[in-house]
């Protein structure tokens, strides 16, 4: 095992092109730069590689958008068969969709663009799903990644285990779009929160809640700041774990948005539950203040619930808050409940003589999930550029400090913008120009805590349990 001998520095230790003819080519040598894209709202990494065309590859060989790419990139004294800290594709290759050539105008030299996509997704427009099956949400999510006549896919899978069985008629649609069904229905078995999310990041695919991902130990802590020097016998030395924290680029932004707020339900709405089986209707409304503190947030469950992202001083002459407004969103949910059980008349299990499945949970999360996500997008969101590391990918939390500016040397940190974040989107850069690997990362946060004195650490309060997500599968396919 190498050691990293500067901040960002990356080993590209295999990238080959395996042509819909079976030959194989190596890129290594020609490659200007890598980009590989991940999204905690998408369920496929994409990239893209841009190589001098010097052997006339394109015009020599037919590239067709039906090839392969073998990738493996390494940090230096991370162990490359770790496969939570490298990018190791060698194995679960890339799909190669499209080709373009272009001129260097810097170079005056011919190059070529490969785009490339997670194989799974071009399997998912490919196949539907026409089946009956029958589990909680979280293990209909495995069978269909692992079914050779879904998805099929040989990655890892994080689970967090969901509760509930009920039987699932799979209607002739792409996997994808049922899995997104899926997730409006699952609700954690650990702590109960329906906030689940499907993505793929370079470790593989996620089928979890928002909460599991909150409740992560963080990464990395970053720091905006001078890197600084070492002094070493009157020469400087660059000191290189300080660079690895400390932010090249930062742009906050506060993204709230008052229109999207209100139309997404995020402040108020109301639930309308209709009985068939009963002939009743229910009504249940959200309240954004008096349920904000129902809830787990990235500071922690004790810490950021007092710091709600907006105010809830009246906005009326009667007294009425942004967040008395239910009728701006209204949900309808059709449901067939037992009275004296609780559970649905449509899954009775015979065998346990009892309902497998109570609509309870799914009525009542459904006013808080899609209010959730742009909850997160609208709260606080810093686009930060740092030197990159393969052992950090989206969905994972890093801590983000930002010195009080308005009062030097006073211990204090800027109690917006420091604290836990949660990397929801990342770019990661390989560069072989000035060989660096750099990550343009998308942060955000759905709360405001309150800053505390530090001498480089920020006190965290105690969360609530953790959801529990199972690791699935090792299997390489190609």
């Amino acid at each position: 095992m190498s050691t990293v001998q500067y901040a960002g520095q990356f080993v590209i230790e295999k990238c080959e092109l395996i042509t819909s003819a079976g030959l194989t080519i190596n890129l290594s040598s020609s490659i200007l730069e890598i980009n590989i894209f991940e999204d905690i709202y998408s369920n496929a990494l994409k990239g893209s590689i841009l190589c001098y065309d010097t052997n006339s590859l394109i015009t020599r060989t037919q590239i067709l958008g039906q090839d392969y790419l073998r990738l493996k990139i390494t940090t230096p004294g991370f162990e490359s068969n770790d496969h939570e800290k490298c990018f190791d594709f060698t194995d679960n290759v890339f799909s190669v969709y499209k080709i373009g050539a272009r001129n260097d105008s810097s170079t005056n030299s011919e190059v070529f663009e490969l785009s490339f996509i997670s194989p799974e997704a071009l399997t998912n427009l490919r196949k539907r799903v026409s089946k009956s099956l029958t589990g909680s949400p979280s293990e209909i999510f495995e069978t269909l990644m692992k079914s050779d006549y879904s998805i099929n896919t040989g990655k890892k899978l994080y689970v967090e285990q969901s509760s509930g069985i009920r039987k699932y008629v799979v209607p002739n649609v792409h996997p994808y779009q049922f899995i997104q069904s899926l997730m409006e229905e699952a609700v954690s078995a650990d702590t109960l929160s329906p906030f689940y999310l499907f993505f793929e990041n370079t470790n593989g695919y996620h089928f979890r809640t928002l909460q599991s991902l909150y409740n992560q130990d963080t990464k990395a802590d970053f720091n905006v700041g001078d890197p600084g020097e070492l002094k070493d016998n009157g020469s400087k030395t660059k000191d290189i774990e300080k660079e690895f924290r400390t932010i090249i680029a930062d742009d906050s932004n506060n993204n709230s948005d008052m229109l999207k707020n209100i139309i997404s339900g995020l402040l108020a709405n109301k639930m309308r539950t209709v009985d068939i089986f009963n002939k009743e209707i229910t009504t249940k409304e959200h309240n954004y203040f008096d349920d904000y503190k129902k809830q787990d947030r990235i500071e922690g469950f004790d810490s950021g619930r007092d710091n709600p992202i907006y105010s809830d001083a009246p906005i009326e002459e009667d007294g009425s808050r942004i967040s008395d407004y239910p009728d701006t969103n209204i949900h309808l949910v059709p449901i067939q409940v037992n009275k004296d059980t609780g559970g649905d008349v449509l899954h009775y299990n015979k065998e346990t003589e009892d309902y497998t499945f109570t609509p309870s949970t799914e009525k009542d999360s459904v006013q808080f999930i899609k209010g959730k996500m742009v909850e997160l997008a609208s709260t606080l969101s810093r686009n930060i550029k740092v030197n990159g590391h393969t052992a950090l990918a989206c969905g994972d939390m890093v801590n983000i400090n930002k010195p009080d500016l308005t009062a030097k040397d006073n211990g204090f940190l800027d109690e917006l913008e420091t604290g836990k974040y949660l990397i929801t989107a990342a770019r990661h850069i390989f560069s072989t120009l000035n060989n660096k690997h750099e990550i343009v990362m998308t942060c955000n946060r759905d709360s405001h805590p309150k800053a505390k004195k530090t001498d480089g650490s920020i006190v965290r309060e105690k969360s609530i349990p953790r959801g529990k997500v199972i690791v699935r599968g090792d299997e390489p396919k190609w």
